[in-house]
C-alpha cells in the first residue's frame, strides 16, 4: 500500500496492489459472515452486513484485475469507499 494523498481528516487517497484487494475481501466476507451469523436482526447490523457484502464484491473486482495492476482507492472518514 503505498499513500497518495492525505486530504485532512476526512479522507486519504492510497495505491493498493491487487494482492491486497484479495486480503482486504476475504476481511470483508469474514466480517459479512461473522456479522451474519450473530443473528441480531436489527437496523444496525443489517446496515453493516450490507456494506461488508458490497465492500467484500468491490474488493473482489479490484482482485480479480491482471497481475501487477494496481488500484487507487480514497477512503472516507464516513466509511466510503471510491
Amino acid at each position: 500500500m503505498r499513500l497518495i494523498e492525505d486530504g485532512g481528516r476526512d479522507t486519504v487517497r492510497v495505491e493498493l496492489p491487487r494482492e491486497a484487494c484479495d486480503a482486504i475481501s476475504d476481511m470483508c466476507a469474514y466480517l459479512a459472515d461473522t456479522i451474519a451469523a450473530d443473528g441480531c436482526g436489527c437496523e444496525d447490523c443489517a446496515e453493516r452486513l450490507a456494506q461488508a457484502e458490497a465492500w467484500e464484491d468491490v474488493f473482489r473486482g479490484m482482485a480479480e484485475t491482471e497481475p501487477g495492476m494496481t488500484h487507487e482507492v480514497v477512503l472516507g472518514q464516513d466509511g466510503y469507499v471510491h
